[in-house]
């Protein structure tokens, strides 16, 4: 589950910079807290299907807002870039929005049968 939500935050942060960085360290951070959370498997698969959720939501806004604000507004190229950037976060982010609805309720039915 880590190395899921890993691979989307370095995405988010692809074109922001310290993609790697923040890659490890939510590996690190992400399997950590599931490992620590001791109730059983299933609960931290649960749990990491919240978190996956949540990225799949801000993956493609922070990638899209990267690329916004790397645009030169003074030239033609870097006003499509910037339009394309707004349009991409709006797209994408609804997409991201509508896997992380059906991402999150797999989370809630597995945690559920925990119970």
């Amino acid at each position: 589950m880590g190395l899921i939500v890993g691979m989307l935050v370095a995405l988010a942060f692809a074109e922001i910079g310290g993609f790697a960085f923040w890659f490890l360290v939510t590996i690190v951070g992400v399997s950590y807290y599931l490992y620590s959370r001791k109730e059983s498997p299933r609960s931290a698969i649960g749990s990491g299907l919240y978190i996956t959720a949540i990225w799949l939501i801000l993956a493609p806004l922070l990638f899209y807002m990267g690329l916004a604000g790397g645009a030169d507004p003074d030239t033609a190229a870097g006003t499509g870039q910037a339009v394309g950037s707004i349009l991409g976060m709006v797209v994408w982010g609804f997409i991201g929005l509508l896997l992380a609805i059906v991402v999150g309720a797999v989370g809630y039915f597995v945690n559920r049968s925990t119970d």
